[in-house]
């Protein structure tokens, strides 16, 4: 349905936002490869990133058209996207019943995401907050409940985390290194290792249910040359 509107697809580097907050972004846009960041800036001038977008994700959606957006999406690896102009989208939604029911799937998996991280920021602790987050990510990246001995690359500073988990720095390093003394899991140098898979699941208070992530899809292999181009700009 979308290969008629799609645009070209974009490589945008790391650290680059591919939209900003406060701003009107004319395309939506799915996440291809790499990993976004999606951040809101506060009046004092403090981050938080409440999501991140992994490949098969669709971002710059919403609530009115032609509203700026409410938040920024930066790239926290080399990413690439394919644009879908609004308009052109919105137009073929119209006339496509089974597009506009994916689209609303999509839509409804995110805000349950969202809630999801309200509650574990908010009434969690943060030992817990920390495994729950990660518990989150392995599903995200290999779409099934984790294993003793299971490895995963994330390409996430403390620094997004601590963003995602509203801790510092110093707070979210404590807690990873209670979870490795405790041998639940370990994160270092981007990679996580689950270490007990029964007590991380424990600690992460980490249900079965994998509707929180089934917007996100394995992307298809590149097949076009790409341009590093900033998709908004």
């Amino acid at each position: 349905m979308l290969s008629g509107i799609k645009g070209h697809r974009r490589v945008v580097v790391a650290s680059t936002d591919l939209y900003h907050q406060g701003e009107p972004c004319p395309n939506y846009l799915v996440v291809v490869n790499g990993w976004v960041g999606t951040r809101v800036m506060l009046d004092d001038g403090t981050w938080h990133m409440p999501d991140f977008a992994l490949p098969g994700a669709l971002l710059g959606v919403q609530a009115v058209a032609g509203a700026v957006m409410t938040h920024s999406a930066i790239c926290l690896t080399t990413v690439t996207v394919c644009p879908l102009p609004r308009q052109r989208l919105d137009d073929l939604i119209a006339t496509n019943p089974q597009l506009a029911l994916r689209l609303a799937h999509l839509a409804a998996c995110r805000e349950a995401r969202l809630q999801d991280h309200f509650v574990n920021v908010s009434g969690r602790g943060a030992r817990e907050r920390v495994a729950h987050l990660l518990m989150e990510l392995f599903h995200r990246i290999r779409h099934r409940p984790p294993s003793s001995g299971d490895s995963v690359q994330l390409p996430l500073t403390l620094a997004h985390m601590g963003e995602a988990l509203n801790l510092t720095d110093v707070h979210l390093s404590r807690m990873l290194a209670i979870l490795r003394v405790q041998k639940v899991a370990s994160f270092f140098r981007h990679r996580l290792d689950i270490l007990d898979a029964p007590a991380f699941t424990r600690a992460a208070g980490f249900g079965s249910d994998t509707g929180l992530f089934e917007d996100e899809l394995p992307a298809a292999p590149l097949r076009k040359r790409t341009a590093q181009l900033n998709v908004c700009h």
